[in-house]
């Protein structure tokens, strides 16, 4: 992927997106070469692009193969500093993390790390720092942890972890972590992200619980047997949707995962228009990042230049907007939007 911050004027001209949101995309999509990147595959930092008043979360691969350089305090792109940043620190597994200033939680209690069978994925090759919070008692115990360090109670949690063995026990899970935290006064929204909640009675008790919303993991719309485990790839995109139609009829928030890079532009433009009468929320669209080199090939022969995230993001947007449906940026760290989406500012 060719990414001179020159090229950057010409295409942010010619799409009609600021310049600073199309190096941010890039810089997503390459990864960043590190001067002291001995140890780290994948690190996190922040990042304040100039001539923008706020900085951005990122978690990518650190590769020598990356045009983008990060110095300790400032990211370079062909010889011009582009932004500040901090220090990067190792990406890991974690079984619990804060976002929306310490609002909502994320909780990873089936431990990801031991979760294999997706291709585009690469969360087990990082360091696991999970526990397991499959139990009352380690659930409470964590909880109990992070209410202390956040300050209060929070507004949303979001359960983001490995497949379970059955839906009965994603929705035992799901009942169970509701009980412990209203234990602390919680009466907030839990998001479930994955595609094992598909029965009416399911989604009937756990509309019955509290505010609910369901995050269907679609990833992707075509090659989905060779892409993804089993589990998710024998879930045709028609029974999907009809599971957030369901969901949506009972009241709850719907959404959908999708990674941007896998499918042609034409699928996409084809595709995400049959998902508008059933999503109450935007789609989580993350750009497709590489944990590995080898996954490169894993994307669409469009994939691998830049115009084609950025006809993506036009289209989305000329989509959703017109319905006052926007992203959130807190819920996405690698979305094709950062500070703006159609000529509106995000939060």
């Amino acid at each position: 992927m060719v990414n001179p911050a020159a090229y950057a004027e010409i295409l942010s001209k010619k799409y009609d997106i600021p310049k600073e949101e199309i190096l941010l995309i890039g810089l997503n999509l390459c990864g960043v070469n590190y001067k002291n990147r001995t140890g780290i595959k994948r690190g996190r930092f922040r990042m304040k692009p100039i001539n923008v008043g706020r900085s951005f979360f990122f978690a990518m691969t650190v590769t020598p193969d990356s045009p983008y350089f990060h110095d300790g305090n400032g990211i370079f792109l062909a010889g011009e500093r582009i932004g500040s940043a901090s220090e990067i620190v190792a990406d890991t597994c974690t079984d619990t993390y804060h976002r929306n200033h310490r609002r909502h939680f994320t909780i990873n209690s089936n431990m990801r790390s031991v979760c294999r069978g997706c291709k585009f994925c690469g969360t087990y090759e990082l360091k696991s720092e999970e526990n397991g919070l499959l139990t009352e008692k380690s659930m409470r115990e964590n909880a109990l942890e992070l209410i202390s360090h956040s300050g209060s109670v929070p507004e949303s949690i979001g359960l983001v972890t490995a497949c379970f063995p059955s839906e009965e026990e994603l929705l035992a899970h799901l009942l169970m972590l509701r009980k412990v935290y209203r234990e602390f006064g919680f009466s907030g929204e839990i998001q479930y992200v994955g595609s094992q909640l598909t029965s009416p009675k399911a989604l009937d008790m756990l509309s019955d619980g509290g505010r609910f919303a369901l995050y269907f993991s679609v990833e992707a719309f075509t090659r989905r047997d060779l892409l993804m485990r089993p589990e998710k790839a024998r879930i045709a995109l028609d029974v999907g949707r009809n599971v957030l139609y369901e969901a949506a009829r009972r009241g709850m928030e719907t959404s959908m995962l999708y990674i941007l890079g896998l499918d042609s532009l034409a699928i996409v433009e084809r595709e995400f228009p049959k998902y508008l009468s059933v999503l109450t929320r935007h789609p989580l669209v993350q750009l497709m990042q590489n944990y590995s080199p080898d996954q490169e090939s894993l994307k669409d022969g469009e994939a691998h230049f830049l115009d084609y995230y950025l006809k993506a993001r036009k289209f989305l947007e000329g989509l959703f907007a017109p319905r006052r449906i926007y992203p959130r940026g807190w819920d996405n760290y690698r979305a094709p939007w950062f500070g703006r989406y159609a000529g509106k500012e995000l939060l």
